[in-house]
């Protein structure tokens, strides 16, 4: 997942269909396929994708979301936070 997080615009060619993945998993960088739906999926995303200054892929809003306590609030509370591994 934070490989995701850190994927910056440049990181993608289109053309090739290929992803860089820059200081991955063990620390090493690595190409990636994208496959047809992801391709299609990540297209649809980047035409809605609102411009930015900042050149990672994926935006984030500051601050937490409706339904969801912030990680303080949660705290306060004693409630766990933690991020489900992906197998």
């Amino acid at each position: 997942m934070e490989e995701v997080a850190h994927l910056a615009l440049s990181d993608i060619d289109l053309k090739r269909r290929m992803l860089l993945i820059q200081d991955g998993k063990g620390a090493k960088d690595r190409i990636v396929y994208i496959s047809n739906d992801a391709l299609h999926t990540l297209l649809d995303y980047l035409r809605v994708r609102p411009a930015n200054k900042v050149k990672k892929v994926f935006l984030v809003e500051k601050g937490h979301s409706p339904g969801n306590p912030s990680p303080s609030a949660a705290s306060k509370s004693g409630w766990n936070i933690t991020h489900a591994k992906q197998t």
